[in-house]
């Protein structure tokens, strides 16, 4: 797993760091990622990085969880529908953990925060209002802890009404109306 995980990071490193290096290197880097997005090593390796920035936020990567955080976004609507429900309710509760303590230090970038959005608007679509049922209580509850929560909900609503409310954006529109429908209850 540490080899899997450091040729991960590295890869990341390589493909979207800040430092010059050998094109070939980058556009290999790209492959492996671009790969890596469509498996269930990529989802799993993805999960452990918001896991990790969970358990410590201070030492994370941010390019590596944008970079997780977005391969969530698009394996979850993949995977929602053949997890086991305890899965999908442990993913959607690692959402909230991330959210209740990563946020409130201050010290999460825009574009993570603009990617959480997306991700956990994406496991809502697919879980409210038959499974995630205490998602907006949980996320009213999550505000006073600190004015970053005030934004990350913003972001959220925003969110939410480019993805469901819109209907010039909307994928689903069956779906859409079902959560609007249940949102106005």
């Amino acid at each position: 797993f540490f080899d899997v995980m450091s040729d991960f990071e590295r890869a990341v490193e390589i493909a979207f760091g800040q430092t010059v290096v050998d094109p070939k290197l980058k556009a290999q880097a790209e492959q492996y990622l671009s790969q890596l997005q469509h498996s269930e090593e990529g989802w799993n390796l993805s999960i452990s990085a918001v896991q990790r920035s969970i358990q410590n936020s201070a030492s994370t990567n941010e390019q590596l969880l944008f970079w997780s955080i977005g391969t969530l976004v698009l394996c979850v609507p993949k995977k929602f529908p053949i997890i086991a429900v305890e899965a999908k309710d442990q993913f959607c509760d690692m959402l909230f953990t991330w959210l209740a303590n990563v946020i409130p230090t201050g010290s999460v970038p825009i574009f993570v925060r603009n990617k959480m959005a997306q991700l956990i608007v994406v496991a809502f679509e697919l879980q409210w209002p038959a499974r995630w049922t205490n998602f907006w209580t949980v996320l009213f509850g999550l505000l006073p802890k600190s004015d970053h929560m005030v934004d990350i909900f913003l972001r959220i609503l925003d969110t939410v009404d480019e993805r469901i409310v819109d209907q010039d954006f909307t994928v689903d529109r069956q779906r859409s109306t079902t959560i609007k429908d249940a949102m106005r209850e």
